[in-house]
């Protein structure tokens, strides 16, 4: 079967990718919001999961050079750049298609922020307009500045400034993000921002080092002082999944990936039940280090589940999923960059 999936895979034309990069446009609002839920007429809209959303377009994008989906992800962040406050947050929305608005609530502002700054970033790369980054460039600082501002002496962040926990998922995001806003401040010549960034991600390593336990597995969350491990709640979510995000997405070296992605798959051997978001970390983190057989048994579980929930959020997953085992880039002249663990093809010359 894993064989059969494997050649399934790499034989996997174009118009899958399209398929579902489709069904996330089909979801997008004439406006450029994504919906993420919807149930009859009524909507929600969630600033993080569009986030992702967005960036299974550019993904899309890459692999298909066709520029609707491009398009799709520009929408999506200039949505995003009018609905933020001036303090970079911004929070959920609820209502019509034709009538949603404000809850005033988010779950996080930490992880909200970091996976918008990769879209800014990825929107920068892919379409060499440096004229939007100057254009918003009081915004895209706003988002830098709402993702570190529940940084901790510690190095981490809370997920909001209400919040006891500071959560691994959400710091391995806004590890990943720092990388992007770096790009962002290169651009800028805003030297001030880069050194910001370079001591966050200075700190947020060392903290992630204390946070790693002797079997390989990384604390879900710190609360205070005290570390939450994974035998204080055994389940894969949020403790299994923490550790996945930071091997996708964390600082962590190549043999403590490795390490890790193995003693999470002892742990939490079972994908039969996990949703497809969860298994799209699967994918990227097994595929990090090389465990090819992990990622395919998670895609093989992933694909037959997308379609059953039929999220945006899904669809983006399944599509940098498939690109991430496929290695699905296409383009004269190009370079790999690496987003998480996924390789996105970027023309040379937007790399600075």
């Amino acid at each position: 079967m894993q064989v059969l999936l494997m050649l399934l895979v790499a034989m996997a034309p174009d118009a899958e990718i399209r398929e579902h990069a489709d069904a996330i446009l089909s979801k997008q609002l004439a406006d450029g919001a994504i919906v993420h839920t919807q149930s009859g007429d009524q909507i929600t809209i969630s600033p993080y999961f569009g986030n992702y959303a967005a960036l299974g377009l550019f993904e899309a994008y890459q692999i298909t050079d066709d520029k609707k989906y491009l398009e799709g992800g520009i929408q999506w962040t200039d949505w995003y750049f009018k609905h933020m406050d001036l303090r970079g947050v911004i929070h959920d929305y609820a209502g019509t298609a034709g009538n949603y608005t404000s809850t005033g609530e988010y779950n996080a502002t930490d992880s909200y922020a970091a996976t918008f700054l990769m879209c800014v970033n990825m929107r920068r790369m892919l379409t060499h307009d440096h004229r939007f980054v100057m254009r918003e460039t009081g915004k895209i600082f706003g988002a830098h500045k709402a993702m570190l501002a529940t940084l901790d002496v510690d190095g981490l962040t809370f997920a909001k400034p209400d919040s006891p926990y500071k959560y691994v998922m959400d710091n391995a995001e806004v590890f990943e993000a720092l990388w992007h806003s770096r790009q962002i401040a290169h651009l800028l010549r805003n030297y001030g921002w880069v050194h910001e960034v370079y001591y966050a991600r200075r700190d947020m390593k060392k903290a992630f080092e204390q946070l790693r336990g002797d079997d390989g597995l990384y604390a879900w969350a710190k609360a205070g002082d005290a570390a939450v491990t994974v035998e204080d709640t055994g389940e894969f979510y949020p403790a299994g999944l923490a550790n996945l995000y930071v091997v996708a997405l964390g600082p962590a070296e190549w043999h403590q990936r490795q390490d890790t992605v193995l003693a999470t798959y002892e742990r939490f051997p079972v994908f039969a039940d996990l949703p497809p978001d969860h298994l799209y970390w699967w994918v990227v983190a097994a595929q990090r280090v090389g465990r090819k057989d992990i990622a395919l048994q998670a895609f093989e579980s992933m694909k037959e589940k997308v379609q059953t929930r039929g999220l945006a959020v899904d669809h983006a997953h399944y599509i940098r999923a498939l690109a991430s085992i496929k290695h699905a880039h296409t383009g004269p002249k190009r370079t790999k960059v690496l987003m998480g663990s996924t390789f996105i093809d970027i023309p040379r010359a937007a790399v600075r």
